[in-house]
């Protein structure tokens, strides 16, 4: 398989095929089952479809078997990947949805998978939000803003939540094979966005609405980060702490729980509001 690769929002990495792949990093500590991290570099092996590596935020080779399924690579590349390089480079990669407002407010729903941010998102999406980036938002700080920037032009949606909005499921592509979540294509921002809110939806199902304030916000930046796993053994911590301290200073962070028991317009609203 030859086929030619990219990683979204990462538009200055290309994708290189490498039969020479080692089996180990030297010095490697395992995070995981085939993925292990040695300083500023990432292994994954996954068995049937190859293996890939990331380098020094810039770097990326794949090795791939005769047999490899192009969705698995697919979502290995914008996934554990794309993650990494980000991790590496010194940036964020906030698990989550980033849109911008027609005046140009940015604002970041982030949280846990089925916490609903991304039936959030598509709802925003509906009063006239674009979509910057959803599953993985790549922050980072210019001077002393912090910075969205765009990667996707469709947001993730579960099967049911496609019902509840009207949306005709048998036109779209699912994710992955054999889930019910789907790729729904909204209106986009290719341009970077100064970020003015970070909405954390928070774990439990309790109704809450408080901001976060001193260190909750850098706390709240790096539990929140896809596969905060890999930051220790790749060597990123310091500067991953030294930029969610940034990003912690630059912008307003606010706690929004009990989504998943509220109406997304309801939800909506509120997010509206906090903007204001």
């Amino acid at each position: 398989m030859t086929a030619a690769w990219h990683i979204s929002g990462l538009n200055d990495v290309v994708v290189r095929h490498d039969s020479g792949l080692p089996a180990h990093l030297p010095g490697a500590e395992r995070i995981g089952l085939g993925t292990e991290a040695a300083p500023r570099t990432l292994l994954v092996t996954v068995p049937g479809v190859g293996k890939f590596q990331a380098r020094n935020g810039d770097d990326v080779a794949i090795q791939l078997e005769e047999s490899a399924n192009p969705e698995k690579v697919r979502l290995l590349l914008s996934g554990i990947i794309r993650a990494a390089l980000i991790h590496q480079r010194g940036n964020i990669p906030l698990t989550g949805s980033a849109l911008v407002s027609k005046g140009g407010r940015a604002i970041v729903l982030s949280g846990f998978s089925s916490s609903g941010k991304s039936t959030a998102a598509y709802e925003l999406t509906r009063r006239g939000w674009m979509l910057l980036a959803d599953g993985i938002v790549q922050i980072n700080c210019v001077g002393n803003k912090a910075v969205a920037m765009p990667s996707e032009e469709c947001i993730l949606l579960w099967g049911d939540a496609c019902e509840r909005f009207g949306i005709e499921k048998g036109s779209l592509t699912r994710h992955r094979t054999g889930l019910e979540k789907y790729e729904v294509p909204v209106s986009a921002s290719h341009n970077p966005a100064t970020i003015s809110l970070i909405v954390d939806f928070g774990r439990d199902m309790v109704s809450s609405s408080v901001p976060l304030r001193g260190g909750e916000r850098a706390d709240t930046l790096s539990r929140l980060s896809f596969r905060p796993r890999l930051i220790e053994p790749m060597r990123c911590l310091e500067i991953h702490r030294q930029m969610a301290a940034r990003v912690a200073l630059s912008t307003r962070m606010h706690l929004l729980g009990g989504a998943r028991s509220k109406l997304v317009g309801d939800i909506a609203d509120q997010i509206e509001e906090l903007v204001q």
